[in-house]
């Protein structure tokens, strides 16, 4: 998004006092009279909830962290405008800003050189599993009404699965034979078992990261985005599908293997990441596989109209991973 395609915000950043200083992506670093600087950005998604409900009841659980930060906004900004004759809604958020090591230097689309974390130190990963931790301390009980999109395998299974597998074999990004497979290991009724589910983010990698000075890690990108929503047929009745890849509430397995899958150019971090994710949270090899399956494939559909590298290289760790060998190299 360009700010200057929305007229809208000149006029809300004159109202509040504030003017422009930088740019950080999709992004707006702003400053007041006084000097002090906040994050401007567009609210999408879920992201008012998150931050004016979600977060107070997370906060009243009064936790300890080791390494994570939840940002702090001041205000929730904009409203319905016209354009056209149309009316349309602007919704912005003016989030405290943190000075620290933006991780999107490091990790970005936009740039060649940083796809797939290639840049990013292997020891990242040891504080990657300590942010898992903390999400994991999050009592998930008092924030169902907010009802917060969450996986749930069977459905994954019957509706996503079979969504994505037909237009995967048509983009010939993986074989009838591959997708055979990994429908064998994830029909296992017992993979998860003795999972336990967590709230991350949903879009749980570097570039979505604030490294600060104390330490500790802002995680500043909560939209929770729902990457599709397709019709799907099922025997006589067409339903709607609506993706599942940044669902805040999943197995602490899905999010880490969201992790590996978008670290696929930095081996020496994924093998850290997955060693010290065995260790630390007895997270059993077989539920190790099917997470990087669900999330190899997820992210290989998700990129599937771009036939450069992004789902061929993503969609290596699907087939890597229907090897228990590599798994248990892995682990090792």
């Amino acid at each position: 998004m360009k700010f200057s395609d929305i007229p809208a915000v000149f006029k809300i950043l004159g109202d509040e006092g504030l003017i422009p200083v930088q740019t950080i992506d999709d992004k707006l670093v702003v400053a007041n009279a006084e000097g002090i600087k906040y994050l401007f950005k567009e609210g999408r998604g879920e992201e008012e909830k998150m931050f004016t409900q979600v977060f107070p009841e997370i906060r009243k659980q009064g936790l300890d962290f080791k390494v994570l930060v939840l940002p702090d906004i001041l205000k929730v900004v904009g409203g319905a405008t016209k354009e056209g004759g149309k009316e349309k809604t602007d919704k912005f958020l003016i989030l405290n800003f943190y000075e620290g090591e933006s991780y999107n230097k490091q990790w970005n689309e936009s740039n060649p050189d940083s796809l797939g974390g290639r840049s990013i130190d292997s020891n990242l990963a040891e504080k990657m599993v300590d942010l898992l931790g903390d999400f994991a301390q999050i009592d998930l009980s008092g924030l169902k009404i907010h009802k917060l999109t969450e996986f749930d395998l069977e459905t994954w299974m019957m509706r996503h699965f079979l969504l994505m597998r037909d237009s995967l074999i048509q983009k010939k990004i993986f074989s009838e034979n591959h997708l055979k497979r990994v429908e064998q290991i994830l029909g296992d009724k017992t993979l998860f078992n003795g999972s336990r589910k967590i709230i991350t983010n949903g879009d749980f990698y570097p570039r979505n990261f604030i490294g600060i000075n104390d330490g500790k890690i802002v995680v500043i990108d909560w939209e929770g985005r729902i990457d599709y929503e397709e019709e799907m047929k099922v025997g006589e009745i067409s339903e709607k599908v609506t993706g599942w890849r940044n669902a805040f509430v999943n197995y602490l397995e899905n999010h880490a293997a969201f992790l590996f899958v978008h670290m696929w150019g930095n081996y020496a971090f994924g093998k850290k990441l997955t060693k010290q994710l065995v260790e630390r949270f007895k997270i059993e090899p077989r539920n190790l596989q099917a997470a990087l399956l669900i999330k190899a494939m997820e992210q290989a559909y998700l990129w599937r109209g771009n036939m450069a590298h992004l789902p061929v290289d993503q969609a290596q760790i699907l087939v890597n991973a229907l090897d228990e060998q590599y798994i248990k190299d892995l682990i090792s």
